[in-house]
């Protein structure tokens, strides 16, 4: 036999819940429709009610019953849905937080990584370049240290852009925003890259800069144009041709290099700025990380600007850069 105690309790419970309550409404409902019913039909009140009127009656009360059974049930759905969003909302934050562990994690190891692989390739190449100092070196000799420098220099640049690109994505990189004459800039970028280009016989056009004073940090800003100039020579045709060049949009600046080479295939845009993907390239000759346009559109975000490419598979590409013009007479644009 159950308590009475616990039978309050039990009850109490029940209708301190919003079924409980509307089981209970509708309960107290039914029971005042009965006795408005015995009262009518009996000897206390004459039976003057018509059909349609005791019809009205039962709609209202019926009304009166279901509405709050549907309010509660509709409700109780949104509440569920809510409560499901809110688990997914928990789920897919947590997720990016264990990502963003995950990808600081890295970027910690490919830095520290960096920085333990450099210090011997520095020593294995400035052994290479004794050895080939030595002029009683056979030629079968000399060709081997050649080759042991060129893939000493070629691992030594992954491995400083490794670094770059831990930095940056750790956020342990500094930048010093402020005006830069980007004629300088062009021609210290340009006078690193014609070696390269001469060495493939490729033609350099450039234009006047005077009057393009940037907002952006001069040495990553250099970094950025070397490797878009580097990579318009190593992906053109022999003999082609590499122009950099500008225009000017209300004080926006967009310099563009355009090279003459193959082009990238529409279905292959979107792998463009993806780390270590080099659209087929790495089966090549052609030198590379994959990882150099990656470090150029986070730096262009860092210093408030823009990166992207427009190009026509089998034409050739033009890769620009957007910053605001911060100072001097307005620039004329040079295409």
């Amino acid at each position: 036999m159950v308590k009475p105690d616990i039978k309050h309790k039990a009850l109490t419970g029940l209708l301190n819940t919003p079924l409980g309550l509307v089981v209970a409404l509708g309960a107290i409902i039914m029971l005042v429709e009965l006795l408005i019913m015995t009262v009518v039909q009996g000897v206390l009140i004459p039976a003057v009610f018509s059909e349609e009127t005791w019809n009205y009656i039962d709609a209202t009360l019926l009304t009166i019953i279901v509405a709050p059974l549907l309010y509660f049930l509709v409700f109780q759905k949104m509440q569920e849905e809510i409560t499901e969003r809110k688990r997914a909302e928990e789920a897919l934050i947590a997720a990016k937080n264990e990502a963003e562990r995950a990808n600081l994690a890295k970027s910690q190891f490919l830095s520290s990584m960096s920085h333990e692989l450099r210090t011997p390739m520095n020593a294995v190449l400035g052994f290479a370049q004794l050895i080939e100092m030595d002029a009683s070196l056979p030629d079968e000799h000399k060709n081997a240290t050649a080759e042991i420098l060129n893939a000493g220099k070629h691992l030594l640049e992954l491995i400083n852009e490794l670094l770059n690109l831990a930095k940056i994505e750790s956020g342990n990189i500094e930048l010093s925003i402020g005006p830069v004459t980007f004629s300088e800039v062009a021609t210290e970028c340009l006078t690193l890259v014609r070696p390269l280009a001469n060495a493939r016989n490729i033609r350099i056009e450039d234009v006047d800069y005077s009057g393009i004073v940037l907002r952006a940090d001069p040495m990553r800003l250099k970094q950025v144009l070397i490797n878009l100039l580097s990579n318009a020579v190593k992906f053109n045709h022999p003999n082609g041709a590499v122009k950099l060049h500008f225009t000017n949009s209300n004080n926006l600046i967009r310099i563009m290099v355009s090279d003459t080479g193959s082009g990238i295939p529409d279905a292959r845009m979107d792998e463009l700025f993806q780390p270590f993907n080099r659209l087929g390239a790495e089966g090549g000759n052609i030198q590379g990380s994959g990882i150099g346009l990656t470090i150029s559109q986070h730096l262009m975000k860092l210093m408030g600007g823009k990166i992207g490419v427009e190009s026509s598979h089998g034409t050739g590409s033009t890769f620009w850069i957007e910053l605001p013009q911060e100072q001097g007479e307005p620039a004329t644009a040079y295409c």
